[in-house]
């Protein structure tokens, strides 16, 4: 009789996955910190289903895809576990493809990114810790799939751009776009990073009622 295939952790996400249906696959694929021991590592992944050989690059290997080859945990997704790195450091996946070509690619999971005109991507993990319990508790009493909805996609860079800003503030776009998002009852999530800022900002929107538009509004910084 033929032995059943040995299961792993990484079954379920990835079947979620491939069913489209992974809600958090930020998780899984990019770069995250574990401990294993007294070492400290991060583990990298990658959805490359057509890649003769990925490996990790960065500023920690003078981006030498000979250095930290990855390997295959299932038939599309490669992944590597790398000692010694460090929050900020750059990386890329160099891509081997059927025909040979070598592509460098940024990591499309990445939390952190180069300030153009780079295009690398940078390992980051956020510390900042939610104050929204009671907006959580509160959401849980009404059904998002039966109320109305309006959503606000918006370039932070770009929206109202002033001139003389090179880059924007975080702190007066959460200025305008609150009340704004208010005016246009839009229902918003909003959580930007932007490379060289250490804060975040939220701004959430939701509309209750469709007669009465009553809204709860929150920004932190």
């Amino acid at each position: 009789m033929q032995s059943a295939q040995k299961t792993t952790a990484n079954d379920f996400p990835l079947y979620l996955f491939h069913q489209g249906k992974n809600f958090e696959a930020h998780k899984f694929f990019g770069a995250h910190p574990f401990r294993r021991g007294r070492g400290q590592f991060y583990r990298f992944r990658v959805w490359a289903p057509h890649a003769k050989s990925v490996s990790v690059i960065g500023s920690f290997n003078q981006w030498d895809r000979t250095c930290h080859p990855m390997y295959k945990i299932s038939d599309t997704v490669w992944e590597a576990e790398l000692p010694r790195l460090k929050q900020f450091d750059s990386y890329k996946y160099s891509i081997e493809t059927e025909d040979g070509q070598i592509l460098d690619k940024a990591d499309p999971y990445a939390a952190h990114y180069e300030r153009r005109p780079g295009t690398a991507s940078k390992l980051f993990e956020s510390s900042y810790v939610w104050e929204d319990r009671d907006w959580q508790l509160e959401k849980k009493k009404h059904v998002p799939y039966k109320s109305p909805m309006n959503i606000y996609e918006v370039n932070i860079s770009s929206w109202k751009h002033k001139p003389e800003e090179k880059f924007p503030s975080y702190i007066g776009f959460a200025e305008e776009i609150i009340p704004y998002l208010k005016k246009m009852s839009c229902a918003a999530q909003i959580k930007p990073s932007i490379a060289g800022l250490n804060f975040l900002i939220k701004v959430r929107i939701r509309i209750l009622a469709p007669v009465d538009q009553e809204f709860h509004a929150e920004a932190q910084t």
